[in-house]
């Protein structure tokens, strides 16, 4: 159920199943007055169906009825509540969410806690198979576990121990004997893997960094991703995303994660492939470095799963970090270790606002507020800019490859996405901006899918850490005014709107008049007081 805190069984022959019933930790009967289900079945059969009023009425009175008194009704004792009137009944749907509540505050299960205090004085698993440690492989472990060791150095022998481990991991597939002939004319007694089809999924945002690797191995390899991030209240994996070959089941699966400590990401991920029809002794988990309480628990858990590394840490600290372990791998690999924060740190915005941090930049979450209404400038809009800018050859208008003029013309085309979106419904962010994103791939099939993705998983995090900045501007700036507080408002660098004055492409794309003061932020003309216009010269 991939994390689910609470998992609701619904059907009218449910309590039939003792075994269901065992497990529930709360049964509820939903009753209904015997008038209402016969209306509501004449509705349904004479409107939807085309049936006639005596044949409905024939069918319930010697069927459904009969049925419902004989097999359904009984199993209301098993139920610990009977609500009538179903979802009407306020006053019952308030209590089973209060004492669903209380239950999960009683039972608190924290399984990333248990599972890494449990197997850790057990031998390990004849599932495990790790790469024999070698000078060679021990230095390299030296590189990546030293702290004053350099981004580049770490990035540099990470990747040589992803390609040893990659290929340890395939001398493991089961292999035919070969006759091939020599450029000599002599036969060569050989191997060769014995399996038509592998693929990889990389567990976000860790396993990414091995999929390089494993294409560089094995040639047009198909590659899946699953994102499973940590809940920052309950400490918890929770699955956010998920794209996988359609025929995976077919597949011997390299699962690639960076590190494993506790496993419960892991374990997540292997019940992801299994609910897609995986057999469990067709994955193979990959990881750079695995704690023992990690092994033992995917082991115990699924123990025909074969498991890989280039080594084993003995513990887990309380902060879920292997010991003696490598630090934050996804930080140190992908550069954001210095300031410890999300992947979405390469953005301008965030990368100022850190910079500030550093300088005393404090609560500016409580300072700086985001209009709603402001449009969202995404990569693929920067390497649209690039690449619009390329085609026009020697007629080029010198963009900033900023990505703000294809920005600029979904917004005119009413196909932009804005911050409102963002900190709304974030299935419809996500079909808003695979929507947008393909409209441009059309348009430009080199922008890849896999980037395309890789973007959409940044916002989630983006849209949390941003959320408390995000307000009704236009309310909060005329609010200010009645109130009587002075507002300062700085425009653009130019003077008139391209698709107002038809001088495009050589000016402006902002709408940087006094006028667009009114027009972009909502504000009267009567409020407006003292004007200082600065004029750019190109």
């Amino acid at each position: 159920m991939y994390g689910a805190n609470v998992i609701i069984c619904d059907g009218i022959l449910i309590f039939a199943n003792k075994t269901l019933v065992d497990m529930m930790d709360m049964k509820v009967f939903i009753d209904t007055d015997s008038d209402i289900r016969l209306a509501r079945r004449l509705r349904r059969d004479i409107t939807e169906r085309g049936r006639d009023l005596e044949g409905v009425i024939k069918q319930y009175n010697q069927f459904v009825k009969p049925m419902f008194d004989f097999y359904i009704l009984p199993s209301m004792i098993h139920a610990d509540l009977i609500v009538p009137r179903g979802g009407e009944n306020q006053v019952a749907i308030d209590l089973i969410v209060q004492h669903v509540h209380t239950q999960l505050q009683s039972k608190g299960l924290k399984l990333r806690s248990k599972l890494i205090k449990i197997h850790t004085d057990q031998p390990l698993p004849r599932s495990l198979k790790q790469l024999p440690l070698t000078p060679q492989i021990k230095g390299m472990h030296t590189f990546i576990r030293n702290r004053e060791t350099t981004r580049d150095d770490f990035i540099f022998y990470s990747k040589r121990l992803m390609r040893l481990l990659i290929e340890f991991a395939l001398s493991l597939l089961p292999f035919k004997d070969v006759i091939v002939e020599t450029p000599q004319n002599v036969n060569y007694n050989g191997k060769r893997i014995n399996c038509q089809k592998i693929c990889g999924v990389s567990i976000l945002r860790a396993g990414e960094t091995m999929e390089q690797s494993l294409c560089d191995v094995l040639k047009d390899v198909r590659i899946g991703k699953i994102l499973i991030q940590t809940n920052r209240e309950t400490d918890e994996p929770e699955l956010y995303y998920l794209r996988l070959p359609k025929d995976i089941k077919d597949y011997k699966v390299m699962l690639m994660d960076a590190t494993v400590a506790s496993g419960a990401a892991a374990m997540m991920a292997i019940r992801v492939l299994l609910d897609h029809d995986v057999p469990e002794e067709n994955i193979f988990l990959l990881s750079l470095l695995m704690a023992v309480s990690g092994v033992h628990s995917i082991a115990y858990a699924f123990p025909k799963v074969t498991v890989v590394t280039t080594q084993v840490d003995p513990e887990v600290s309380d902060k879920f970090y292997i010991i003696p372990g490598i630090g934050n791998y996804g930080d140190r690999f992908f550069g954001t270790e210095a300031t410890a924060i999300m992947i979405f740190e390469n953005y301008p915005f965030v990368a100022t606002i850190r910079k500030n941090e550093t300088k005393g930049l404090s609560n500016w979450k409580q300072r700086l507020f985001i209009s709603d209404r402001a449009h969202l400038v995404f990569d693929f809009h920067q390497t649209v800019d690039g690449l619009q800018e390329k085609d026009r050859g020697k007629k080029s208008i010198g963009t900033t490859k900023k990505g703000i003029g294809p920005t600029y013309a979904t917004k005119a085309g009413r196909t932009g996405i804005r911050m409102a979106d963002l900190m709304g419904d974030y299935s419809l962010f996500q079909e808003k901006f695979r929507s947008l994103s393909a409209n441009f791939r059309s348009q430009f099939p080199d922008i890849s899918q896999d980037v395309i993705d890789s973007e959409l998983i940044k916002y989630k995090q983006f849209a949390e850490e941003i959320r408390p900045c995000v307000k009704d501007t236009v309310s909060y700036v005329s609010t200010s005014m009645r109130a009587g507080k002075s507002v300062l408002i700085e425009g653009a660098n130019a003077t008139m709107l391209d698709i107002d004055f038809g001088t495009y492409p050589f000016v402006t794309s902002s709408n940087c008049t006094v006028g667009g003061v009114c027009t972009g932020l909502g504000i009267p003309p009567r409020y407006i007081g003292d004007v200082y216009g600065v004029t750019k010269a190109y």
